[in-house]
């Protein structure tokens, strides 16, 4: 963690899928093999991922362009995300609790709005 979270809600255990979990000890072994190479000079700690999170932002907008996609920010994908899991039928706090959400009326207000809008679509 680079930082503390913004609210205790934020801090929030995620389920993972089976193949993410062997992707991930994948990269755990590359990673490792990185530290012996570089001995003192690794400076990550036990951190999972060495790149500053900017990063991650700045391929994705690349992404976008590259392929013909419309411009939206990683923020809205996890909107979207959430619309889709209350679209899907997962409970409002079920949904809020997994996006790290305290109120659950915010769902009721915004996301819902959208499920709707879907649906009469």
């Amino acid at each position: 963690m680079i930082k503390e979270p913004k609210t205790a809600s934020s801090r929030r255990e995620i389920v993972l899928s089976d193949g993410i979990i062997k992707l991930l000890k994948e990269w755990k072994k590359v990673q490792a093999k990185e530290r012996l190479q570089l001995g003192e000079q690794w400076k990550f700690g036990n951190r999972a991922f060495t790149f500053h999170p900017d990063t991650i932002s700045s391929y994705f907008v690349s992404f976008m362009k590259k392929n013909n996609l419309p411009k939206v920010s990683l923020h809205k994908l996890r909107h979207g995300n959430i619309t889709l899991q209350l679209y899907m039928g997962i409970d409002p706090k079920t949904a809020s609790v997994r996006a790290g959400h305290s109120n659950v009326r915010r769902y009721n207000a915004e996301f819902m709005l959208t499920c709707r809008n879907l649906l009469m679509n």
